[in-house]
């Protein structure tokens, strides 16, 4: 019965000595965190077919596009989509605007878009159509070159749902979840393809 009330009498000190102290030194308010504003990202406003942007001294252009079923290859055999599918042309135009030879940009940085969905190019050389592939890896000062890109989108597609990226420094569009479509950090710029 001692020992247990030597016990109590512990407990009742040590509660008493931290109150004291506690009483002498109280709390300091901690601040308020609040959550921070953010920029929401704002998707790039699409310019209209013929219109151009400039980066890094290459002008982008979009000339034209077309939709096709099958078409005649330069080797004068014909070639048929897969089922449900049509090709998207899209005539691509380039200008040097500096003094020096430019890179000209590999096909991986063209897409076509609808809504969260991406288009990569595919192979297709069309009879009398200057093909992007066989372009040279550079371009002269002032030159200009148009050539065309092939895309397989499905048959049931509006062109007028449809944009046309051209991404500089990326080969993939950076979209953010379907509930708010955004875009990444590095430049890309769009084109609707409707008139």
């Amino acid at each position: 019965m001692k020992a247990q009330t030597i016990f109590i009498q512990s407990i009742l000190i040590a509660v008493i000595v931290l109150t004291a102290c506690e009483s002498q030194n109280p709390p300091t308010p901690t601040a308020l965190l609040l959550p921070t504003a953010t920029a929401a990202p704002i998707t790039p406003t699409p310019i209209k077919i013929g219109q151009a942007i400039t980066f890094d001294g290459l002008q982008v252009s979009v000339e034209a596009y077309e939709l096709t079923g099958r078409y005649t290859t330069q080797f004068n055999t014909v070639r048929e989509p897969p089922a449900g599918i049509k090709f998207l042309w899209v005539q691509v135009g380039l200008k040097n605007v500096t003094s020096t030879l430019h890179a000209i940009p590999a096909t991986e940085h063209f897409s076509a878009l609808h809504e969260q969905t991406e288009f990569k190019t595919s192979y297709g050389y069309r009879q009398n159509f200057l093909d992007y592939t066989t372009l040279p890896d550079k371009i002269s000062p002032n030159q200009e070159i148009k050539a065309w890109l092939r895309f397989e989108i499905p048959a049931a597609l509006d062109p007028s749902s449809l944009w046309f990226a051209y991404l500089p420094q990326s080969s993939r569009v950076n979209f953010l979840p379907p509930e708010s479509p955004a875009w990444g950090d590095h430049p890309e710029y769009l084109w609707k393809l409707s008139p």
